[in-house]
């Protein structure tokens, strides 16, 4: 016996069988599709596949609010964009208005980078990772700043990071940077 489950791509289907013992079992088949090019409706289905939407559940003022948000986005990108004198764009990080204040979590980043530091003097790779923010700070990736008072009379946030090793990499370490990060570790 065969059920099938239509979706906005294709149609799913699953059998029941019988095992020795004369038990029906459920066995799933899936239709797996794939899709070439940049067409941006179809990866807009695919992504909805991951939503309730595929069920036939969905708020319209959900969508709504997302739509919206890039909107603001685009609109807070417009109005910000500056190119410094060396040509590169400088564009201030959009907030969502009335989200929680973000921590700074220095004591976080802190501890995890004493943390690195010990892991990588015990491999002999401290040197090499440092190496890393030093090149960045020469290509003006980063820079160093006064602990005791943020442009503009901002804040400071700490992100904390990780070095990766790729060896067949043409880029062999680079830092990850732990943006969802969690005081509670």
């Amino acid at each position: 016996m065969s059920h099938s489950l239509q979706t906005t791509l294709s149609q799913l289907q699953d059998e029941h069988f019988r095992n020795s013992d004369n038990i029906r079992i459920k066995v799933p088949k899936y239709h797996i599709t794939r899709f070439y090019g940049d067409d941006a409706s179809k990866r807009e289905k695919i992504s909805d596949l991951w939503e309730f939407d595929s069920l036939g559940i969905k708020d319209p003022s959900e969508k709504k609010s997302k739509l919206e948000l890039q909107d603001l986005a685009l609109k807070h990108y417009e109005n910000t964009v500056l190119r410094d004198d060396e040509g590169r764009y400088i564009v201030s990080i959009p907030w969502i208005e009335g989200n929680e204040k973000l921590q700074d979590h220095y004591s976080l980043a802190k501890g995890r980078l004493e943390k690195t530091v010990k892991s990588l003097k015990f491999t002999g790779r401290l040197f090499d990772y440092e190496q890393v923010f030093v090149d960045w700070e020469k290509e003006g990736i980063i820079e160093n700043i006064a602990q005791d008072e943020p442009k503009s009379g901002g804040k400071f946030h700490y992100l904390p990071h990780k070095p990766i090793f790729k060896e067949n990499s043409m880029t062999k370490i680079r830092p990850v940077f732990d943006g969802s990060a969690d005081h509670v570790t």
